[in-house]
Formats: C-alpha cells, structure tokens, sequence
C-alpha cells in the first residue's frame, strides 16, 4: 500500500463520517438514536467503505453498497422508509457530483475516482488531504445555508423525489463528461461546475418552499389560538355575569325566606348575616373590549371579599390593534402577581391606569406587597422573593409579548410599593 492510499484512507475516515453527518442533519429534524449509537453506526460503514476502495474496481457495485450503507445511517432518524431511500439516494449523488468535481479540478482527469487503487501512487498524499477537506466544505457549507429542508412541513417524498431527479441527472452528465475522449478539461470544469450550482439552486428551493409552508402553518395555528383566546374571554365573562346573577337571585330567595320567617327571630338574624356575606359582584370593567373586560373582571372578582382596595382607571376603545393571546398574557400575569402580593400583606391595595393615547397602550399597576424582592441571575430583572420562579415566569411572558410590539417595560418598588409600567406601540 503505497503513502497515497494511506494518507486517503486516514483523512477520509476522519472526515467523510463528518460529511456525511452533515448532509443526515441537513435532511433530518430528529435524531431518535443515542449520539455514541451514531457514531458507532460510522464505524462499520466506514471500514466497508475503506474495503470497497481497497478491493473494488466496479464503480456501480461501490455506488449500490454506498447507498446501502448511507440508508442504514439513516435509520439512526425519525423518518418514513421512502424518505430515508430518497436522502440516502440525493447525498450519494451530492458527495459524488462533488467528488467529480474536486477530482477534476484538482486532476483534470476523472481516472482517479474511477480507479482509485492504481492512481493513488501517482498522485501526491496532499491531494488526498484537499480532497477530503473540499468535499467537509462543500457538505458543510450546505448545512449552513439549507436549514429548513429538515422541517417536515410539506409532503417531503413529492419534493425531495424531484431533487433526487436532479441529483441523479446531475451524477450522470458529470459522469459522462469526465469520461468523454474529445471534450476539453476546462469545458468539463465548466460543466461539472454548472451541475454543482443547479443541485445548490434547487436545494435552495426546497429550503425556500419548506420555510414557506411552515410560515403557512404557522398562521393557521395563529388564527386557532386567537380563536380560542377569545373564545376563553367570552367564558370568563359569562362566568362572572353567571355568578352575579346566582347572588342576585339568592338575595331575592333569601329575601323572600326573612320575609316568611318574622316569627323566628333566630332564623331572620341567620338570613340577615347570609344576606350580608352574599353581595352582588362588581363589574369593574366595563370598556366594550371583551378581552380586557373579560380578564380584568374575572382576575377581580373575588376582590371584595378578601379586602382589597381597587384604584382602577380603564380609558380602552371596543377594538385595539393587539391580539387577543397578548392582552391576556400581558393583564392576566399582571394581575395574578398584583393579587399574589397583596395576599402575604394586611394593606391590600391595586391601582390599575389603562390608556390608550395616539396609538399607544400605556398600562400601569401598582399594588402593595411584603417588600422583599429579588432578581435574577442572568439578566438582572425583578422577581418577587417568594414564588420567584413563577413570578419570573410570568414576567418573561409579559416581556415576549411587550417585544412583539417593540414596547417597553418597566419593573420598580418604592417601599412597600411594587410597580409595573408597560408601554406598547399599537
């Protein structure tokens, strides 16, 4: 075995399993095996490989076991059979388009992917150190650049059926040109070199066309989740009108009952203290938008009971250009802190200022809480002490929704005021 051939053997075991694992993450979203199970599943295929090379002269059984091999590597991803034999099939082609044209380019001669063994001693051991490096390049360039073809987003089998069309038109032109006695070396540079760039241009377009079904999809599980968030605020409201209008009648039923019951000072003084614990609910917000009244009212609604004082000021037209899911996301942790804090103290006071003034929301909430607080390691911001982790939870949420708006938020306390200023351009 002469210095050549083992330089070759040593670089293309150490490089092609990269390559070949990067044009498998190119392709594939998920991995379901163990990544020591994927690198053991190289192994064997790379030794095969390195004997085909060594004993096999027959271009089209070293093509067959390489497929073979390559659809076994896939089967380490979550995938259909007929998508596995399709990528499989597409990456052979792409790493033997890109073979021809590092060989050529480098030889100006196709003999040296054809007949490996006898032409690796007359060439020199850093064409093999290129070669293998060229072709990590190529796959890994494509990795970089194609990163939503691996998103299952569209019928794959229809689309990557056309590329594996092309790819195989592509191997068989280069093939053809290398091997063709009168064209000129430059004109088969050219066009391998032409054959790479349609394979690039048409990956491209599959990237494209997946990035824009997903897109797609995305905007249907949009208007979904909207329906369903206004769906929820239509609940909400019902249920506070339901339980306003269950005390009403309960008044009138106990009423009735005091009434028929004069004679019995025991039981009119026990109708009398159920008359007074029953009160109808409020309804403290009333602006026509569904969603903020919805959250606001439902949040409240057992603000009487337990003893809080309400500071509200709503100025929020019927309609506003903010989704749904944002307005409850944004209300909805704001008001579970507001009520959270008050809880741990015997000063329960809320003041919420909602505005809305040339095309900017200005929310504002202030309320009284035991004075600790604390913040977060990473990026500095404010959690309450107690219950920190799902106070900072909610606090992010309201952060992600604030940043759609390209708003702003501001977190302080002053004593034992704790206060949250948030202003969105809508």
């Amino acid at each position: 075995m002469d210095a050549g051939t083992i330089v070759f053997l040593t670089f293309s075991n150490i490089v092609n399993p990269l390559s070949f694992n990067n044009l498998m993450d190119t392709f594939f979203e998920k991995r379901k095996s163990p990544v020591h199970i994927l690198l053991l599943s190289y192994v064997p295929c790379t030794v095969i490989l390195t004997l085909a090379f060594l004993m096999l002269n027959i271009i089209l059984i070293s093509l067959t076991l390489s497929l073979t091999l390559l659809f076994i590597i896939t089967l380490n991803y979550e995938s259909s059979m007929l998508k596995r034999f399709f990528v499989a099939a597409i990456i052979l082609n792409l790493l033997v388009i890109a073979e021809f044209f590092t060989v050529f380019t480098l030889t100006g001669s196709g003999m040296a992917f054809l007949q490996p063994v006898g032409t690796a001693g007359q060439l020199s051991p850093y064409f093999f150190v290129i070669y293998s490096l060229v072709n990590y390049a190529f796959t890994f360039l494509i990795k970089k650049l194609f990163t939503n073809i691996k998103k299952d987003t569209l019928d794959s089998s229809i689309y990557l059926g056309a590329q594996l069309i092309i790819s195989t038109i592509s191997f068989v032109v280069a093939f053809l040109m290398m091997n063709h006695p009168t064209l000129p070396p430059f004109a088969i540079t050219l066009i391998i070199t032409a054959l790479v760039g349609i394979n690039m241009l048409t990956l491209y377009f599959l990237d494209r066309l997946s990035l824009s079904f997903e897109k797609r999809l995305e905007t249907a599980l949009h208007a979904q989740e909207k329906d369903f968030y206004f769906a929820q605020s239509q609940l909400m409201q019902e249920s506070v009108k339901k339980v306003r209008a269950i005390r009403h009648d309960m008044n009138l039923h106990l009423s009735a009952l005091r009434d028929f019951s004069t004679e019995n000072a025991d039981v009119t003084e026990y109708i009398n203290n159920l008359l007074g614990d029953i009160s109808e609910s409020e309804v403290y917000s009333t602006t026509g938008n569904i969603a903020f009244d919805s959250i606001i009212n439902f949040k409240l609604k057992s603000a009487r009971e337990d003893n809080i004082k309400l500071d509200l000021s709503l100025l929020v037209p019927v309609q506003i250009n903010i989704e749904i899911a944002d307005i409850v996301t944004i209300l909805g942790n704001l008001l579970n802190n507001a009520l959270d804090a008050v809880a741990k103290v015997d000063d329960k006071r809320i003041i919420l200022d909602i505005e809305l003034s040339k095309g900017n929301l200005y929310i504002k909430i202030d309320n009284t809480f035991d004075g600790n607080v604390k913040y977060t390691d990473k990026e500095k911001h404010i959690t309450t002490l107690k219950d920190g982790e799902e106070h900072g939870h909610g606090l992010n949420n309201i952060r992600k929704s604030v940043e759609k708006y390209n708003g702003h938020m501001d977190i302080t306390h002053d004593g034992n005021i704790f206060s949250v200023g948030i202003l969105l351009y809508v």
